[in-house]
């Protein structure tokens, strides 16, 4: 993210390779310049944290608030009990290209089940920062624990097959490969495996969340504007001309500024109970807990040919987390 005085490009082939070629935004980054989606100030502004589920599977049995209602400064803490309903997430639809941002199917806060070790269970509201966090440690949740499976490697051969769909194929099969591989008199069959990877921008996920009736405006670092403000418009039942989701800098994502996450949607929320000003700032365990990554892997590769290099055969088999 340098500035480099700006030369005439010319069209020699290859005459820009190993040149410095200006960032547009690499001064406002490097000198701190460009304004995040955390960093807009506005008047009577509040804090929110998250509270997130220990345990992978479950049904919330009770949730204990009093200790973070008492913290000074605590304005509000959200919890299945007391929020308002929300619409569920839309299931993906490939005519509305907006409900491929929908992240999960669950409907934080709007339900007492658990489905995985770090959903959002509460989300508490304070005049500042620190009494949030201090508040959200408070927070006592008791569960009825369900079964669930967390062993991506003993669960691999439970897999199920991938459905096609107009953008992914399930699938395909020519011939019997396995029997080519089999008669094949040169072959390799290797198993090559991926680990699990969190997002870590150096701007980690932050909202600030501004109603003002049935207006909203987010700061979002965000990589399509329109499919968040698509989907907050469906989530909070208001037209999408009423959502202006501004995001003049991304500050890092690699697919996690995509989706809209749990950290979006309950700033939202929390704007919209306490009728002030909300902004929420993930910490790295929020990113991880909350926001998806790259799921692990397994792929075998299988190959057989004939001595003189023809292949006969080729097997590709991969199984990944969803």
């Amino acid at each position: 993210m340098t500035q480099v005085e700006n030369r005439p490009l010319t069209a020699t082939p290859g005459s820009l390779v190993g040149r410095p070629v200006d960032r547009v935004d690499g001064t406002a980054k490097t000198s701190g310049a460009a304004r995040f989606s955390a960093e807009y100030p506005y008047a009577d502004l509040a804090h929110a944290a998250l509270v997130y589920a220990t345990v992978s599977r479950a049904r919330i049995t009770g949730i204990d608030t009093a200790a973070a209602s008492a913290v000074d400064g605590v304005l509000s803490v959200i919890t299945h009990l007391n929020a308002p309903p929300m619409k569920p997430p839309r299931p993906v639809n490939y005519m509305n290209l907006s409900t491929l941002a929908s992240a999960t199917s669950v409907n934080y806060l709007n339900t007492d089940e658990v489905h995985w070790n770090g959903q959002p269970v509460a989300v508490v509201v304070a005049e500042t920062l620190d009494a949030a966090q201090e508040a959200a440690g408070l927070v006592a949740v008791t569960y009825e624990e369900l079964p669930a499976t967390v062993d991506f490697a003993a669960e691999e051969g439970n897999a199920t097959p991938q459905k096609s769909s107009p953008v992914d194929s399930g699938g395909a099969k020519k011939g019997d490969a396995v029997a080519a591989l089999a008669a094949a008199p040169v072959s390799v069959d290797l198993r090559f495996t991926t680990p699990g990877h969190n997002h870590n921008a150096l701007e980690p996920h932050a909202t600030t969340a501004v109603w003002d009736g049935d207006t909203l405006v987010v700061h979002e670092g965000a990589q399509n504007v329109a499919w968040v403000r698509d989907q907050l418009a469906w989530r909070f039942d208001v037209p999408p001309a009423s959502v202006r989701v501004i995001a003049p800098f991304v500050g890092g994502a690699f697919g996690g500024k995509t989706t809209v996450w749990a950290g979006t949607i309950l700033t939202v929320l929390a704007a919209r109970v306490t009728g002030r000003p909300v902004r929420m700032m993930l910490t790295r365990e929020g990113v991880f807990r909350t926001v998806g990554g790259r799921t692990p892997s397994t792929q075998r590769v299988a190959i057989g040919a004939e001595t003189d290099g023809r292949m006969t055969a080729l097997i590709h088999t991969s199984v990944t987390r969803v």
